[in-house]
C-alpha cells in the first residue's frame, strides 16, 4: 500500500488547475530539483510512499493506521475547510482550535523531512551510546552505576554485549519504522498540545499572486527587529508563527497572542512561499506553472535540514519526548 506522508492527498488537490486540454482534468504543478516542472494527475501517488506506516508494535496493518489518521485528523480538519473559504470565523472555538491543531501537527509529524531529521538525531545518540559500550573507563563507570542500583554484580563483558546487541537493533531499518509508527499518534498530541492556545487566523493573498505548497507543508517562522525572517522555529519562542497553506489564496496562521504583527499583507505570499521551498524535502505543489518558482526551487530547494537547523536541544535525558521537547524550545 502507498501511504500519503505530507501533503494528505485532499489538501493537495486544493492546489490544482483545471487542464482543458484534457477535459477538464485535475491537474498539479510539481517543481523539484534537478527536473523540469511537470503537471500531474496522479494525486494519489504524489507526496505517498509505499509501505510509509508500515510496521507497527500492535500489528495493525497499514490500510488500518492511514484509515485512523483519516479519521483522527484529516477527516474533522477536512469539513471545516468550506468554512474558512468563506472567511467564516471559527476560531473562537476550543474544539475546532482542538481540531486545527491536531491536524496541523499531524501534517508536521508525518512529513518526509522531519521524520529523516529526527531519525538522523536518533541515530547520533544511538553512536554516542555504543561510544559508551567501546570505552573501556565509560563502560566501567556505567557498569559501577548499574551495580549499585541493581544492588548486585553487572559483569563487564556481558554489559558491553548487551550494549552492541541493543544498538544494533536501534539502528536497523525495521526499528525506525516501529519508532515513527508508534510514536505518530503521541508526537501528535503533544505538539497540538502547545499549538491550540495560539492564536489562529486565515491570511489571504491577492488574485494575481498564489500560495504554493511543499511535501513540508507546516512551516515555522520568527521575525527579527529589522524584519529579518528565521525558519524552523520552535512554538515556544515567542516570536514564532506557524503557517499551513490551504488554497492558493489561504493560508492558516498560528502566533502568540502577544506578539506583534511582524507580515504585511504584501509580504505574505512570497515569505511563506520561501519557507515551503527552503523546508521542502523534495517537491513543491502550486497550481499555476511558474519560471519564478523553478528558479527558486532549483537554487533554494531542500536547504533546511531539520537535524541540522531545528533540532538544536539537549539531548542527555532519555526520555520518551525529547525530540518534541527540544523542537517546541527551539
Amino acid at each position: 500500500m502507498r501511504s500519503h506522508h505530507a501533503p494528505t492527498r485532499c489538501l493537495l488537490e486544493r492546489f490544482s488547475f483545471r487542464d482543458a486540454g484534457v477535459r477538464g482534468k485535475k491537474k498539479v504543478w510539481v517543481y523539484e530539483k534537478g527536473s523540469i516542472p511537470r503537471a500531474t494527475s496522479n494525486f494519489r501517488g504524489e507526496s505517498a510512499e509505499h509501505a510509509y506506516f508500515a510496521g507497527s508494535s500492535d500489528s495493525a496493518t497499514e490500510e488500518e493506521i492511514e484509515a485512523r489518521l483519516n479519521q483522527n485528523y484529516e477527516a474533522p480538519f477536512n469539513a471545516l475547510l468550506p468554512s474558512f473559504d468563506r472567511d467564516v470565523h471559527l476560531f473562537e472555538s476550543k474544539e475546532v482550535r482542538r481540531i486545527c491543531a491536531e491536524y496541523v501537527s499531524n501534517l508536521f509529524q508525518r512529513c518526509k523531512a522531519r521524520r529523516e531529521g529526527a531519525n538522523l538525531l536518533m541515530t547520533q545518540e544511538i553512536h554516542k551510546i555504543r561510544e559508551i559500550a567501546r570505552s573501556g573507563a565509560l563502560l566501567r563507570l556505567e557498569a559501577a552505576k548499574d551495580s549499585i542500583f541493581r544492588r548486585g554484580p553487572i559483569y563487564f563483558d556481558e554489559l558491553k554485549q548487551a550494549i552492541e546487541q541493543q544498538v544494533e537493533k536501534a539502528l536497523s531499518a525495521s526499528e525506525e519504522q516501529r519508532r515513527f509508527v508508534d510514536d505518530v499518534d503521541r508526537s501528535t498530541k503533544f505538539l497540538a498540545d502547545q499549538l491550540q492556545d495560539l492564536q489562529w487566523s486565515i491570511l489571504g493573498s491577492d488574485s494575481r499572486t498564489e500560495f504554493v505548497i511543499s511535501d513540508t507543508p507546516v512551516v515555522s517562522m520568527a521575525f527579527d527587529q529589522k524584519g529579518g525572517r528565521k525558519f524552523g522555529v520552535g512554538v515556544r519562542n515567542p516570536a514564532a508563527e506557524w503557517y499551513l497553506p490551504i488554497a492558493p489564496w489561504r493560508v492558516l496562521r498560528m502566533k502568540h497572542k502577544l506578539s506583534p504583527e511582524r507580515l504585511s499583507a504584501l509580504h505574505i505570499r512570497p515569505a511563506i512561499n520561501m519557507a515551503q521551498v527552503l523546508t521542502s524535502h523534495r517537491r513543491v505543489y502550486s497550481r499555476s506553472k511558474s519560471v519564478e518558482m523553478d528558479s527558486l526551487v532549483q537554487t533554494h530547494g531542500s536547504t533546511y535540514k531539520f537535524h541540522v537547523h531545528v533540532f538544536k536541544g539537549s539531548f542527555d535525558e532519555s526520555t520518551e519526548s525529547r525530540f518534541d521537547q527540544s523542537f517546541a524550545d527551539v
